[in-house]
């Protein structure tokens, strides 16, 4: 049984039914007859040791079943002090008077049998169950062993009673404690699935915990590398795409637009006399310039598609896919209006600053002959031309034709 519940208490009970047995039949004169018939002297040498072995076995049995140690310190002491004296009986009986170990080993069993007894009682006040059984399993048990004992010291007449008491009381004991030690191991397997259970519980909330963490995680990265990306691709002043933008978007436009063999439009906006405006007001008033073309800009670029973009400097790029020259032409030529119409204010102190702007307008139809590039050439062709002729004007690369209000 000890070798299937792998539980020391179980092996100490084993231990002392088996050695508390074998007491009974020293006494009895049956090992003698069986294991050393011809060394009747040896006898004196196994009755205390068994004896002492007995009691410590059971005693330990009774400190680990009971749980002595947490309920009271003071019965775990007086029980370790009862260890100790069997242990001291076991060496006197081995190497001293017989009569001396054989009294002490009376004397120990006969305090220990009540104060088993005793602590088991103050255990079971305590609410502990299976200290009820041990109180009714050994009380057998242990007033055999009394009534042996006090027997021995002369107190008693030897009767049947004094000579059975011990044998009657372990056959009621080993009924009863194995019902207890079988509700043991059935209370501690409870206990085991309860804490198993338990830990599965808390493990699970961990892990639901940990993806919701990670959910939350990735869910916070996610909208990270969507704001760093926007602000890779925006342009910190203006708050329009950049140039980066700008080259991704064309490279994918023209693949879908030369699959589809439409036209595809690209204005180049440049700020008239930008420079001289620095120059005047300071760059803070033209940072207030750019911002306020790029907001008109993309106030009228709502098309689904089309690109704003801030290209460089004082220039901006507006990329029109799946647009003809003259839709790109009357878009350039309403940008142009609408800055000339605006005014930027730089100060109190300061008069109004009046803007215009010059554009250059370019139409492709993406072929694999022509690349990107081909488009950006011819816009900003078509860009200085419109400022060689004299600025605030649109421009086309077809024949460099101007394109502005009076031709409108």
């Amino acid at each position: 049984m000890y070798t299937i519940v792998r539980q020391a208490t179980y092996l100490w009970y084993v231990l002392t039914v088996v050695l508390s047995g074998l007491v009974h039949l020293h006494f009895k004169g049956i090992l003698f007859q069986w294991l050393w018939p011809e060394l009747p002297g040896l006898n004196r040498y196994v009755t205390i040791p068994l004896t002492g072995l007995t009691m410590i076995a059971a005693l330990v049995f009774s400190l680990q079943f009971l749980a002595v140690a947490r309920y009271s310190r003071a019965s775990y002491r007086l029980l370790q002090a009862l260890m100790v004296g069997a242990g001291l009986s076991i060496v006197i009986g081995a190497f001293g008077a017989y009569q001396t170990a054989i009294t002490l080993v009376a004397i120990l069993a006969a305090i220990a049998t009540p104060a088993a007894w005793l602590i088991g009682i103050f255990v079971w006040s305590r609410s502990q169950k299976l200290a009820g059984i041990y109180v009714l399993a050994w009380t057998p048990l242990l007033l055999g062993h009394l009534i042996l004992a006090v027997s021995k010291l002369g107190y008693l007449p030897t009767t049947f009673l004094t000579e059975f008491g011990p044998q009657i009381g372990v056959a009621i004991e080993v009924i009863l404690l194995s019902f207890a030690l079988a509700y043991r191991i059935n209370l501690e397997r409870r206990r085991r699935l309860r804490a198993q259970e338990q830990a599965l519980g808390i493990q699970r909330r961990a892990n639901q915990t940990l993806e919701e963490r990670v959910r939350e995680r990735t869910e916070e990265l996610q909208r990270a590398n969507r704001r760093l990306e926007a602000i890779s691709l925006t342009d910190g002043l203006t708050q329009v795409a950049n140039r980066r933008q700008f080259d991704n978007r064309l490279k994918e436009e023209w693949c879908r637009i030369g699959r589809q063999e439409l036209p595809m439009s690209l204005l180049l906006l440049d700020i008239d006399y930008f420079k001289s405006v620095n120059d005047r007001y300071g760059h803070l008033v033209g940072d207030d310039c750019l911002i306020t073309v790029a907001a008109i800009c993309a106030n009228e670029i709502q098309r689904s598609g089309d690109l704003l973009a801030r290209y460089g400097g004082e220039e901006f790029a507006v990329l029109l896919p799946a647009t003809p020259a003259e839709g790109a032409e009357q878009v350039a030529e309403r940008l142009r209006q609408v800055v000339e119409n605006a005014t930027v204010y730089p100060g109190a102190q300061e008069a109004a600053v009046s803007l215009s702007v010059s554009v250059g307008v370019a139409t492709v139809v993406p072929t694999q002959d022509v690349a990107p590039g081909e488009l950006i050439r011819r816009a900003d062709a078509a860009l200085y031309g419109a400022k060689g002729a004299g600025r605030n004007r649109v421009m086309t690369y077809r024949g460099l034709r101007t394109v502005s209000a009076g031709d409108q």
